[in-house]
């Protein structure tokens, strides 16, 4: 069985005994889910993606409803109503002001929105990386995942929004752990809602990955491909708690297994997920552990072997070895 990567590069963890508190970390933060009005954020989003592109630029091309809906979301500049800097900021309401200070952030996350006040003892950038981590989350994965909560909201965009949905619904980039439950009934949704006569869109992963790039500017994902259907598509999953859920619903009954490889700061960590035919499989997962642990002692990563802490592997070293390693490894299940 073939093995797919998932490849989540945030920002940087400082040293090997802050493991616990990254994992930690990862785990509250996927417990915050305050979704509000789901019309509202669908229609908030679109918005996001209009600006985006450029579509939009004076507040005065927008509806009034919209405009209210754009104060909650977006610092406007009062003397020229225009969207300040080109959505060099951007920042939720709900989110700790203090973070509106960091240039070139684009934060348009509605989940995490607490968890700061343990790490503004810290250095303040600290606070900022927290919500990098995610910062793609509405303008890539949620953005598909609201907009088609609102089908007729289509009808009404642009073709080079419809063609930047069919891009996001082609790679299935997502962003949001609940994205998973919905992903295989919005993808087929979107295919067939969208014109299949639309040829600027191919299904060559490296073209798409570039305009993807063009687009959306995510310049720090590798998006690495595999088949389905003869489809080429990439997978980016920001989330790492239910990467597995995700994962499961993503391909359905022929889920593949999954390495998932993270970065923050200078670590790397290395966890896996089998295919979910082996999920009630104590000892294929046993046997998994231990081939981690003897690939761990047996790679030379030159001044920092990788460790092995919680049934994932952790270096400080770039995981290239491992990783082919690991995909022999994990293709024999």
């Amino acid at each position: 069985m073939r093995c797919t990567i998932l490849n989540i590069f945030s920002q940087p963890i400082l040293e090997l005994q802050e493991i616990k508190q990254f994992d930690r970390f990862l785990k509250e933060a996927d417990a915050v889910h305050t979704h509000r009005n789901p019309d509202v954020d669908a229609i908030t989003s679109l918005l996001i993606l209009k600006i985006a592109n450029s579509k939009i630029t004076p507040v005065t091309d927008l509806q009034p409803m919209e405009i209210k809906l754009l104060h909650d979301t977006f610092k406007i500049h009062s003397s020229s109503n225009k969207i300040e800097s080109k959505l060099d900021i951007v920042v939720d309401s709900t989110i700790d002001q203090s973070t509106s200070d960091a240039p070139k952030v684009l934060v348009i996350d509605h989940h995490l929105t607490r968890d700061t006040e343990s790490v503004k003892s810290k250095d303040p950038r600290t606070v900022h990386e927290l919500y990098i981590i995610r910062k793609h989350c509405i303008s890539n994965g949620l953005l598909l995942y609201r907009a088609l909560m609102q089908m007729e909201v289509l009808e009404r965009m642009s073709d080079i929004e419809r063609r930047m949905l069919r891009i996001l619904a082609i790679t299935s980039v997502m962003g949001d752990t609940h994205l998973g439950k919905y992903n295989s009934e919005l993808y087929n949704n979107i295919l067939n809602h969208l014109s299949e006569s639309d040829t600027t869109i191919t299904n060559c992963a490296e073209d798409l990955y570039k305009q993807l790039h063009k687009k959306l500017s995510v310049d720090r994902y590798n998006i690495l491909y595999n088949q389905k259907t003869n489809r080429t598509y990439g997978v980016i999953v920001e989330d790492q708690q239910d990467t597995g859920s995700i994962a499961n619903d993503m391909f359905g009954e022929h889920s593949k297994n999954i390495v998932v490889v993270s970065k923050y700061r200078d670590f790397y960590k290395i966890s896996i997920r089998l295919h979910k035919q082996y999920a009630d499989h104590q000892q294929i997962f046993n046997k998994l552990d231990n081939d981690l642990k003897n690939l761990a002692n047996r790679v030379d990563m030159g001044s920092s072997n990788p460790q092995v802490y919680g049934g994932k592997l952790y270096t400080n070293q770039n995981p290239e070895k491992l990783l082919t390693n690991l995909i022999k490894i994990i293709d024999k299940y």
